[in-house]
């Protein structure tokens, strides 16, 4: 009897644990079904661009992290990415960019670019923010960019879902980047 009882309070703990982490994955594609809906409604690549800062601080905020982002687009002229906003706003663009090419030289930019996934990296010239995600802005004709993300620990807290949610709303914040510039 004693060990039903035991088996039964280990099932329940289980169940309890899947139940909250369900929850919060309902929740994460919750709040990227209101970043859509508010997708549609930003005129330039500068409102989608703090939408999506927005989007992301939110969900590591959620997670109780820290983060700072750099978002750099292609000038396809010389395929160079330029940094062209970061959050908190006020950070130094020189920063980003150069971890940006120091994660060109070890290929993790070009990983990331041809496989159209999000890549994770150390940062060892980033004291305060050491480890990071990069993520290409990718419509299905051309690479537009990338988001780099720093935060303050390993990235054993970041779940499947999480990524899911991340490149999720990388790729819609693409497609509406893109069309956005043939209205401008």
């Amino acid at each position: 009897m004693s060990e039903d009882k035991e088996r039964l309070t280990e099932i329940n703990k289980f169940l309890k644990k899947q139940n909250q982490a369900v929850m919060k994955m309902l929740e994460g594609y919750a709040a990227l079904h209101f970043f859509y809906q508010q997708l549609f409604t930003k005129r330039s690549k500068e409102e989608v661009s703090k939408l999506l800062f927005e989007f992301i601080e939110n969900v590591f905020t959620k997670i109780e992290r820290e983060v700072q982002t750099a978002l750099f687009f292609s000038n396809p002229q010389t395929f160079e990415f330029n940094a062209f906003m970061t959050h908190p706003a006020g950070l130094n663009k020189e920063g980003f960019e150069g971890q940006l090419f120091s994660q060109t030289e070890k290929g993790v930019v070009g990983w990331s670019i041809t496989n159209q996934k999000i890549s994770f990296f150390s940062s060892p010239e980033n004291n305060q923010f050491p480890h990071g995600l990069l993520l290409p802005l990718f419509t299905p004709s051309k690479t537009l960019g990338m988001l780099l993300i720093n935060f303050d620990s390993d990235a054993s807290f970041i779940t499947h879902e999480t990524m899911q949610i991340l490149e999720l709303a990388c790729s819609q914040a693409s497609l509406i980047i893109d069309n956005l510039s043939f209205v401008e």
